[in-house]
Formats: structure tokens, sequence, C-alpha cells
């Protein structure tokens, strides 16, 4: 592939690290692994390094990648930032185009790339926190846009900064090397080149490889387009399925649930309706993890007047199909100045599941009184209401809009994810 203006990508560390606290290293943890020689480590390692290559409006930018799995390569996010396209040049000569973005995570400056990469070999992943100051370290990349290269050093110290576990050392890089694996005198990767400390030579930085382990473990996604990615959508960038219905849950079941006015007109005598009481709320999932299940009790107690009193208990299960879910909307009042988030759900019926008895007691026609039999419906709605009870009134409307967020955003997760057939459960 033809490269034209290679433009610097890595990226520049400013004087204000040293304001940094160093990360405290015990002297006990060492490396475990056979050292090599550092000819041996770049004849084992030389072919699981890649050149990244794209281009971003009128520039062609440059930074460098290696294998961790495959058709998997990580690099620095700060490469591939702002490239519409981007190409994989491996040792050998061959190009392969940069498919899709599995993850990635600007704050650490690291992100994972689905990219062929046939039977060539992924690099081992060391142990950063087992370093000490003094150990070898060797770097690969290609600075400039050059070849493949080698240099070499030795652990500086151990920086922190925002939240970034950095490997200060003095093996040697330059725009381009970003991305590139920084790895021990055993060939494992337990950094990745980042960045320069500018005027000060010797002084170079690699984000710590624990962090790519850590972005690793996050639940596995369909990877995404780079297309797609590079039109500005992030990936992973907001919650994974799991972890938005874990948060639904927590709010739902934690403040979905109390006792309120229900507003129902006068029944007789100018007694005035009800008391609900809502409990018990919970939300699940069900086998298919995009189709939430809102489960719940009510008791609604009216009051008919000369003692005459009327007790109603409705247990409900409702079907929250995410995967047609169009619309979640924060409404302001729905019942009692009660705040409810009103999800729609594209015409497609939701089902809702109904158990109600009955009990009626003091009445002066002594025939009214007694229990009636539980008593089991099927419905379908196109919509469903989720009130919210019990915060304080002045923050229940800020609630109703991060649910009704978190509910669109799990429905952007689900989306592509439609069954077959018809039904929404």
């Amino acid at each position: 592939m033809k490269l034209f203006n290679t433009y610097c990508r890595c990226l520049i560390l400013q004087a204000a690290l040293f304001g940094m606290p160093f990360v405290a290293i015990s002297s006990a943890m060492a490396q475990h692994s056979t050292p090599q020689s550092p000819a041996t480590v770049f004849r084992e390692s030389r072919s699981s390094i890649v050149l990244i290559v794209g281009a971003g409006g009128d520039e062609v930018a440059q930074g460098s990648g290696f294998i961790i799995a495959k058709n998997r390569v990580v690099t620095n996010y700060h490469v591939i930032e702002g490239l519409s396209e981007a190409y994989a040049r491996f040792a050998d000569g061959h190009t392969e185009s940069v498919q899709g973005v599995v993850t990635a995570d600007k704050s650490q400056d690291i992100a994972v790339l689905e990219v062929p990469t046939s039977g060539r070999p992924s690099l081992p992943l060391g142990d950063d926190i087992a370093l000490r100051e003094g150990d070898p370290v060797l770097a690969l990349g290609a600075p400039r846009g050059l070849d493949l290269t080698l240099t070499n050093g030795i652990v500086s110290a151990f920086r922190n900064a925002g939240g970034q576990f950095l490997i200060q050392n003095t093996a040697p890089i330059a725009p381009g090397s970003s991305g590139g694996p920084l790895l021990n005198s055993s060939g494992q990767v337990i950094g990745i080149t980042s960045m320069l400390l500018t005027n000060t030579p010797g002084v170079y930085f690699s984000i710590g490889i624990s962090q790519v382990r850590a972005l690793l473990k996050a639940p596995a996604t369909a990877s995404q387009p780079f297309a797609q990615w590079a039109s500005g959508k992030s990936v992973n960038a907001s919650p994974s399925l799991s972890e938005t219905f874990a948060w639904i849950k927590g709010k739902v079941e934690a403040n979905a649930g109390g006792r309120f006015p229900n507003d129902d007109p006068v029944v007789e005598n100018g007694v005035h309706g009800a008391i609900q009481e809502v409990s018990d709320v919970r939300l699940l999932q069900g086998e298919d993890e995009c189709v939430f299940l809102l489960k719940r009790k009510s008791r609604d107690s009216l009051q008919l007047g000369q003692g005459c009193e009327s007790t109603i208990e409705d247990n409900y299960s409702e079907s929250l199909p995410m995967y047609y879910l169009k619309d979640a909307t924060e409404m302001l009042v729905y019942q009692a100045d009660v705040p409810a988030v009103d999800l729609k759900f594209e015409g497609k019926k939701v089902l809702m599941h109904s158990v109600r008895s009955a009990v009626t007691k003091g009445c002066m026609d002594s025939s009214n009184n007694g229990a009636s039999p539980d008593s089991s419906n099927d419905f379908r709605n196109d919509f469903s209401l989720l009130e919210i009870y019990q915060v304080p009134t002045e923050d229940n409307e800020h609630l109703a809009e991060r649910l009704a967020d978190a509910f669109e955003h799990a429905a952007e997760l689900c989306v592509g994810r439609k069954p077959k057939s018809n039904e929404p459960f």
C-alpha cells in the first residue's frame, strides 16, 4: 500500500505529568518467565505486529498495533480517531482492511479492532503489575512509517494519570509507534506504547496491559463496522445490555412502590375513591435477555361510605420486549401527580397477565359482603406505563427521564436482535 504524507498520531504528554503521584509497586513481585535475547523476541514477535494506516479528511494517518487473538488487533484509540477508513499491513507485506471496532475506550486510549489475521500468531500477554524499576523492556512498532523497528530500554518508573496506569521507560518511540507493544524480556506484552515527553529524550510512556485485560472482560458484543464507528457512534462508550438492565432493575425496584391517592371519581353519597398501595415491584429478564418482565402487586381500598369498604388485589406481570420499543417518554403527571415512563412498542401488543380478587365488607346490604373468586385475564396493549412513586416529588421527574433514557438505550442494543416470529414474546 502506498503511503502519502504520514501524519503524526503519537500523543504528546505535557509537562504536567510531573505532578502525578507515583504508583507503589511491590518489590516482591517479579517476572517468572524465561528471559530471551532481544533478537529472539523480535524474531518470534514480528509476525504479530501490524502497521495501521488510515484516511481522515485530506490526511493519511499511521500508527502501530499487535495481534492478541484471531482477528483481533489492539492499538491506541488516538490512532484510529478521526479516520473514515483504516488498513492493517502485516510484517510480510500483506494488507487487510480494518473491518470493525470490537471495543474502544477513549479515556484509556485503547481500541480493539476486527482485522482478518489468518494464521498469524497472537502475542502472549504478561503482567505489568509484576514489573520493577530497572526491568528490561522492548518496544516494537513503525515510527515515522518506517518498517518494523525494535528499540530497547528499561522501566524507569510507574505513573497514574487520570485513571491510566502508565509505565515510564527508556525504549525510544516516535510518531507512528503509538499502539505497538511494549514487551518484557520474555516476549510478553506488558504495555501499549503511547506517549512521549516533549523535549525530554529518554522519557516514554506505555499504557499497562492490565487495562486491556479489563476492557476485554466487558460483556461480549458484536463488532461494529468501522465505517459506522467512524460516523461517530462509539463502541462500549455506554453500558452493555446487562449493565443497563441491572441499573433499570435497581431504580425500578427501589422507587416504584408505595401508597398514594387513587384519584377515582366520586362513588356514592359524596364519598371519594380509594387509596392504592403498590408493592413487590420486580423487573426480570426472560429467556430472551431483550425481553424485560415487569411484575407487581397492587391493592386498592375503596371507601363506599357508611363503613362499606371494597378491597381489590391485583397481581400482574407484563412483557416488555426491548427490540420492539419505539419510544420511551417521561410523563410529568400520570396519576396523583406521579410521573411515569410511557413505553411505546411499535404497535406490537405487549402481553399483560392479571390475576384479580376483591373483598367487600361492612356494607349495610350484607349481600354485598364477601369475596369474589380470583379471575385471570390476558390482554395486550401497545404501550406500558411505569409509575415512579416513592422518591421525593422534586426528584420524580429527573428519575423518570433517566429511566426513559435507559430504556431507549436498551432498545438500541436490542433492535438488531428481533426474533423471526412476529410475536414480541
